[in-house]
C-alpha cells in the first residue's frame, strides 16, 4: 500500500481549475469513446493499488453552501459506486475514501480503466448528507472535511511544521476546510485512527493503517492540536510506522523527567549499561512510576474490586502478567508501534502497592493489565430485507433524519447489502491488548544484557 494523500489546499483558483478539468473531460468523452490506458495491464498486477475501479459518472455542478442548506438532510445512505456492485452504508461522522472528480475511471467494458493507487485517493470525514428530494434522490451530496497528507499540508506553511515531523500513513485533519462532493465519488469507509501522544494508554494503530494526531485550522492559520511533539536529544518526532523498524524509543517515567529517547541515539551517545544478571535491570525498571504524573492510573486501580486485608504473599502471589510487564522497559515505535506504556505503568503500580504498601492486588489484575476496556462503537443501521432491488429499476434505501424516515434512491445497477463496514469492524474486536506490536525482547549480546540509560536520571530505562 502506498502512502495516503490528503486534499489540496482550498483556494478559489484550485476550485476553478478542478471544474475546468472536469468540464474538459466531459467534452472529450462526449466526442469520443476514448481508449484504455496503456498502463492498465501493469496496474492490475502492480503492488500499491487500491483496487478502486469505480463507476464515477459525469456529475452535475456541485451545489453552493447556501443551496446545500436548502436541501433535505439525511443521516446516512446505502450507496454503491463500485464496478462490482458492492455497496456500503455511509453515516455522518465516518471517515471515507473519495475518488477525485478529475480522475477518469470510466467503466466501459471495451476500455476498462486503470486502478487508482491509494495515494491518488482523497480522504475526508462526512459532516453532512443532503438531497433535493428524498422521494427522487438521484443526486445525493456529501459535505466533507479533509485530511491532508504531510506533503499537501506543507503548502499551508503552518507555523512549527516540518515535513519530516510526520510519518508514513499519517494525515492531518482540517475541520475548517470543507467541500461538497457527489455520493458517486465515495469509495468506501476508511478508519482513520486517532493517536494521542499524551495518553497513558494509547490506542494501537495496526500496520499500514492511517492515523492522525494533529488538527489544523486552515481558515485562521493556527493549530487546534499539534504540531507533533519533538523528543530525544535529536529533537525529532515519533512516527508510529517508522520506515526503520528497529528505531524504537524508550521512556523515562521518573519524576521531573518524563522524556522519550530513541534507542539508537542513546547507544550512539554511550548512554547504556550492561549486566549479566537481568534482574538488576528489572528491579530498576519496576520502580519507575510517578504517582503525581499518573494520578489517573492511581485512581483507576483504586476502583478495581479486591479482597480485604494486608498483602503478605510477596512476588509469588502476584499474577505472572503483572510481573512480566512491570519488569520491562517502556518502549514504542518500530515493531512495537504505539508501545506498551499502558500495560507497564498499570503493572508497576499494582506491584508497588502490593510489595511496598501491603495493598491487595485487584481480583482480575492480569486481565486489567493486559487488556483495555471495550472501545465504544456506534453500529451502522441494520440493512432491511428489501434493501435489494424491489422494482425494475434497482433501488437502495437512504436513511432520513428519523429512524422511520427512509426513502428510495434509484440506482443504475443492482446493489447487494454490504456484509462489512471497515470502521465498525475495526472497533468492535472482543478485547484489545494494551501493549501493541511485537512482544518485548531484551537486548542481549552473548551472556550480557544491555539496557539504555536516561541522560538526565542516569538510570536504566
Amino acid at each position: 500500500m502506498a502512502h495516503s494523500t490528503g486534499r489540496p489546499t482550498a483556494t478559489r483558483r484550485a476550485s476553478s481549475k478542478r471544474r475546468h478539468d472536469q468540464n474538459k473531460k466531459r467534452r472529450i468523452e462526449d466526442r469520443r469513446e476514448g481508449s484504455a490506458s496503456s498502463t492498465t495491464d501493469d496496474a492490475k498486477n502492480a503492488e500499491g493499488y487500491s483496487g478502486v475501479r469505480g463507476d464515477l459518472k459525469h456529475q452535475p455542478r456541485e451545489p453552493t453552501s447556501h443551496e446545500m442548506e436548502q436541501m433535505e438532510q439525511l443521516k446516512g445512505l446505502y450507496w454503491s459506486t463500485s464496478e462490482e456492485g458492492e455497496s456500503e452504508t455511509y453515516m455522518i461522522g465516518q471517515d471515507v475514501m473519495i475518488v477525485p472528480n478529475t480522475k477518469d475511471i470510466r467503466t466501459r467494458k471495451k476500455n476498462p480503466p486503470a486502478e487508482l493507487k491509494w495515494e491518488e485517493l482523497w480522504y475526508g470525514r462526512i459532516l453532512d448528507i443532503r438531497t433535493e428530494d428524498k422521494s427522487q434522490a438521484n443526486d445525493v451530496w456529501i459535505k466533507v472535511a479533509w485530511y491532508y497528507s504531510p506533503t499537501w499540508f506543507m503548502t499551508t506553511k503552518a507555523r512549527g511544521a516540518r515535513r519530516k515531523d510526520f510519518g508514513p500513513y499519517e494525515v492531518i485533519y482540517t475541520p475548517t476546510h470543507t467541500d461538497i462532493v457527489h455520493a458517486d465519488t465515495l469509495n468506501g469507509v476508511e478508519l482513520i485512527y486517532q493517536y494521542d501522544e499524551d495518553s497513558d494508554d494509547p490506542e494501537d494503530i495496526p500496520d499500514n493503517c492511517f492515523y492522525m494526531r494533529c488538527e489544523y485550522d486552515t481558515t485562521n492559520k493556527k493549530w487546534i492540536s499539534g504540531p507533533p511533539a519533538r523528543h530525544c536529544v535529536c529533537n525529532e518526532t515519533f512516527k508510529v510506522h517508522d520506515a526503520d523498524k528497529k528505531k524504537k524509543m524508550h521512556y523515562c517515567p521518573k519524576t521531573g523527567c518524563h522524556t522519550w529517547y530513541h534507542e539508537d541515539c542513546l547507544i550512539y551517545g554511550k548512554f547504556s549499561e550492561s549486566k549479566e544478571d537481568l534482574s538488576y535491570f528489572e528491579k530498576q525498571w519496576e520502580r519507575g512510576f510517578d504517582e503525581n504524573k499518573f494520578s489517573s492510573i492511581v485512581n483507576e486501580v483504586a476502583k478495581l474490586p479486591r479482597r480485604t486485608g494486608v498483602y503478605k504473599d510477596g512476588e509469588g502471589g502476584l499474577p505472572p502478567a503483572v510481573l512480566q510487564y512491570a519488569r520491562q522497559p517502556i518502549v514504542k515505535g518500530g515493531d512495537y508501534r504505539a508501545g506498551n506504556l499502558g500495560a507497564v505503568l498499570r503493572a508497576r503500580w499494582i506491584l508497588h502497592q502490593a510489595l511496598r504498601r501491603g495493598v491487595m492486588p485487584p481480583e482480575d489484575a492480569s486481565d486489567f493489565v493486559t487488556y483495555r476496556s471495550l472501545p465504544v462503537s456506534t453500529p451502522d443501521p441494520e440493512p432491511t430485507p428489501d434493501l435489494e432491488s424491489d422494482t425494475e429499476s434497482d433501488t437502495v434505501r437512504v436513511y432520513g433524519e428519523d429512524e422511520d424516515d427512509v426513502c428510495i434512491v434509484v440506482s443504475k445497477k443492482k446493489k447487494t447489502p454490504s456484509t462489512k463496514t471497515t470502521q465498525n469492524r475495526a472497533r468492535t474486536k472482543p478485547r484489545e491488548k494494551r501493549a501493541s506490536g511485537a512482544r518485548f525482547d531484551h537486548n542481549r549480546y552473548g551472556t550480557v544484557f544491555v539496557a539504555v540509560t536516561c541522560p538526565k536520571c542516569k538510570t536504566p530505562i
